[in-house]
């Protein structure tokens, strides 16, 4: 089961400590860098299943994160929003992470977000 992470650019140092966490914990990511062309992002997007969002206003504003965050509502992926600031979504948040204080509670609380929508997504097969 693969996570994608979805971020601004701005926030491409935070997305590549989550990466490296997660992956230290054995979570397989589907990885794309703004950079890249946009048919490896693509990719890197429909080999998830489950999409973590990381936000922050400039996070808000960012085009391809808005894109990424309305894909995968329309593909019915879980979403998972991280929050590393201060920043109000247009769009209702129930679960999230919220990284702006202590970064191992903000992994911890992540962590457990993942594993249960991984749950929920084995019991849907």
């Amino acid at each position: 089961m693969q996570i994608f992470i979805s971020y601004a650019l701005t926030d491409h140092d935070f997305a590549e400590y989550l990466a490296e966490r997660l992956g230290q914990m054995g979570v397989p990511i589907a990885w794309a860098h703004p950079e890249d062309e946009p048919s490896a992002w693509q990719t890197a997007f429909e080999n998830s299943h489950i999409v973590i969002v990381v936000l922050s206003p400039q996070a808000l504003e960012d085009s391809n994160v808005n894109n990424d965050w309305r894909q995968a509502l329309e593909t019915r992926r879980p979403l998972l929003p991280a929050f590393i600031e201060t920043c109000f979504p247009d769009l209702p948040v129930n679960k999230y992470a919220d990284f702006t204080g202590d970064l191992d509670r903000g992994f911890n609380r992540l962590m457990h977000l993942l594993f249960d929508q991984a749950a929920r997504l084995r019991n849907r097969f």
